[in-house]
């Protein structure tokens, strides 16, 4: 037996492909801080918003016999390691409409921020180990200096995990410490966490 996870990241996230051999995470998702500085609307700085982490899911995931309202934790300064079945030997499917910021702009990331002590500038990480399916919603037009068409980008990410078993726990630990919690135990319904 088994089940589908299906994890949905919106707002602002890096995607970081570990590209480095070896066992471990495939890919990491960063949530950075932004305080005061993440600008919307015409993004010049009319629209000052601070992006709060959150993990989000029905309450009937947690407790069968609940509704399908959200259930709504905070997740600044959470780092959590997804499970996943065995990977396939097929290569990951694609990340839709999400930017290569390495060769569309030169950024580069610091290796360190996928490490065990990431600095501050990371409130929340995630690591993925591998997907079976990926999915995006339209997102807004952007252009890069490096390129000369206009690329849509998405801000909100579907990848669709396969688990083994009957039951999904999911171990916070403090991002940066270490610290384990009790784990958050999610059961599927339909087949799909």
């Amino acid at each position: 037996m088994g089940f589908d996870l299906k994890v949905t990241f919106t707002g602002m996230c890096f995607f970081v492909p570990d590209r480095q051999p070896g066992a471990g995470p495939r890919l990491h998702v960063l949530l950075p801080a932004t305080g005061g500085a993440a600008t919307h609307g015409g993004h010049g700085g009319e629209d000052e918003h601070r992006h709060y982490p959150q993990l989000s899911y029905p309450a009937h995931h947690e407790c069968p016999a609940a509704g399908s309202q959200l259930t709504t934790r905070d997740f600044e300064g959470w780092e959590l390691d997804l499970p996943a079945r065995e990977p396939p030997d097929d290569p990951l499917p694609e990340l839709p409409r999400v930017a290569d910021l390495q060769a569309l702009a030169g950024l580069k990331i610091d290796w360190t921020q996928l490490g065990d002590t990431p600095r501050r500038s990371v409130v929340a990480r995630v690591r993925v180990p591998w997907w079976r399916d990926a999915a995006a919603v339209d997102g807004g037009r952007w252009k890069f200096e490096r390129g000369d068409d206009e690329l849509e980008l998405s801000n909100q990410v579907t990848l669709t995990i396969p688990q083994p078993g009957e039951k999904l726990e999911l171990v916070p630990r403090s991002l940066g410490v270490g610290i384990v919690h009790p784990p958050l135990t999610l059961v599927p319904k339909d087949g799909v966490v």
